[in-house]
């Protein structure tokens, strides 16, 4: 009797530890050590399913493009995920991205990571919208396992603009968004540039700002001064000088608020200068920043940032939150865990650490909680 009663006792025990395990809370926290510390070896497969990588082609209107879908190898149906990577050359196959990635899978969601063209190449073009835009209708509507009523888009550092301008497009699809060290304006991004004196992330495919505009020459509106500034992009740097005296007369206003834009050492200025550039800037900066449609963006929402970030001020974040619709209540995170979108010990101490640790496991929990 007393051995049957000690074996019971024994299957209960093991009952409860395996639920601990399994709880949503300590997931939550395994999911949050694998994210702030990508370089380890990852707890949540401990936890939650080891996923499965495939690639797929898929369709948008101006071509296709290669997505790597993750999806956890458990079969019920649950929450998608389109997971938009920054501008970085390595783009869908970023190892801290693909990271991520495995780690929402582990946390149960399907997740599919795009290849954006124009983030891979350092460009700003409206076209990589209707990119993200497709793949979002397509984790609704084509990938197995998917719920639709649960279909997320999130977006990493520049990523965050083509992420959310999806998600104000198709409103009726996405149920939850988010962008991790993104921006409210356009503006922020060239202000970031201005005052780094480098790329805005570490693998951008450009270097420096007459870089960037070697890759972005469309945002001249007039062609005479696209060809004259890309002459003078195209000129060693100690050159430059010179070649601008002889060029800069010749430009249109707009030309000269672009050459400006790519001299000045004053961020303040960009935004001013901006007003000035033509009407592709315009545009671009229209359908880029989350500024302007910040009315559609009704679904729930996730917003995070490091600090401090040097690329892209976290005061940006705060901005979107600011700005959303009366009524909205998204879920914010100013956190010094990491530095732009790489995780690093920010400006706090030990303490402040710990606070922010648990602000992003509340982070997390709100995000599983869009699980069915």
């Amino acid at each position: 009797m007393r051995r049957t009663v000690l074996l019971i006792a024994a299957v209960i025990s093991v009952l409860v530890v395996v639920s601990a395990l399994r709880s949503t809370w300590l997931l939550g926290w395994a999911m949050v050590h694998d994210i702030v510390r990508p370089e380890s070896r990852p707890v949540t497969p401990w936890l939650g399913w080891s996923p499965e990588v495939s690639a797929l082609s898929i369709p948008h209107p101006h071509g296709t493009t290669r997505a790597l879908l993750v999806r956890p190898r458990d079969a019920s149906p649950g929450s998608g995920v389109v997971l938009v990577h920054g501008m970085v050359a390595t783009g869908e196959e970023d190892w801290r991205l693909r990271r991520l990635a495995a780690t929402l899978s582990a946390g149960g969601f399907t997740v599919l990571v795009p290849a954006v063209p124009g983030l891979k190449r350092g460009v700003l073009v409206e076209e990589d919208i209707d990119v993200v835009a497709a793949v979002v209708s397509y984790i609704h509507s084509m990938v197995d396992g998917v719920d639709p009523e649960r279909v997320g888009v999130v977006g990493i550092s520049v990523g965050g603009g083509p992420a959310l301008a999806a998600a104000a497009r198709l409103p009726s699809t996405v149920a939850f968004a988010g962008a991790f060290g993104g921006y409210y304006d356009l503006s922020s991004l060239l202000k970031g540039l201005v005052g780094a004196g480098r790329s805005l992330e570490g693998e951008l495919v450009t270097t420096d700002r007459w870089a960037f505009f070697a890759a972005n020459g469309h945002i001249a509106s007039d062609p005479k001064d696209r060809a004259l500034l890309l002459r003078v992009a195209a000129v060693p740097p100690m050159e430059r000088a010179e070649r601008m005296k002889i060029l800069a007369g010749r430009l249109s206003p707009a030309g000269r608020a672009i050459l400006e834009i790519l001299t000045t050492e004053d961020p303040e200025r960009v935004e001013a200068l901006l007003e000035r550039a033509g009407p592709v800037v315009a545009r671009l900066r229209r359908a880029l920043s989350p500024r302007y449609y910040t009315d559609r963006l009704t679904m729930k929402l996730f917003l995070a940032h490091g600090r401090p970030d040097p690329v892209i001020p976290h005061t940006e974040t705060l901005r979107l939150a600011a700005a959303l619709p009366a009524g909205a209540e998204p879920t914010v995170s100013i956190l010094p865990l990491f530095t732009h979108v790489d995780p690093q010990p920010g400006e706090a101490g030990p303490a402040g650490r710990w606070e922010a640790l648990r602000r992003f496991h509340r982070l997390v929990m709100d995000l599983l909680a869009q699980r069915p």
